[in-house]
């Protein structure tokens, strides 16, 4: 009788610790999905949601392309924004410094979006498929 009830008493504890470490991370690394560190975090949370009830990795997915959606049309915006005079880098000649400015930003989608190749989770949002034609039209 007396373990019956200090084991529920366990139970509930653990139930009530888990809980509030649940809300500890979540509010703590929150702002992370909307940068490029979230890559880092992803995969210790998703090993983090086999022993923790960590809900909503679907929505930090989302957040993820989201972020990523917005990056590639800020690129895009700085592309045609600065396409007539583009910033060249010092000791270059014009024609190779402005081919460099173009391949730099080719290369800094290339990086993150060959990120998203190799989480399969990711690659499993129906966001993702959208993200990668678009990132084949950019390209």
């Amino acid at each position: 009788m007396a373990f019956d009830r200090d084991y529920g008493d366990f139970l509930n504890r653990m139930d009530d610790l888990t809980g509030r470490l649940q809300v500890k991370l979540e509010t703590t690394y929150d702002g992370i999905w909307d940068t490029p560190h979230a890559f880092q975090y992803l995969n210790r949370f998703e090993r983090l949601t086999e022993v923790l009830p960590i809900g909503g990795m679907n929505s930090k997915y989302s957040r993820m392309i989201a972020t990523f959606k917005k990056e590639m049309d800020r690129t895009m915006q700085t592309f045609k924004r600065q396409t007539s005079n583009p910033p060249v880098v010092r000791n270059y000649p014009n024609a190779s410094g402005k081919i460099y400015w173009v391949r730099s930003l080719v290369y800094h989608l290339r990086s993150v979006i060959e990120k998203f190749e190799k989480e399969d989770n990711l690659k499993r949002m129906p966001e993702y498929r959208k993200l990668v034609k678009q990132y084949n039209d950019t390209g």
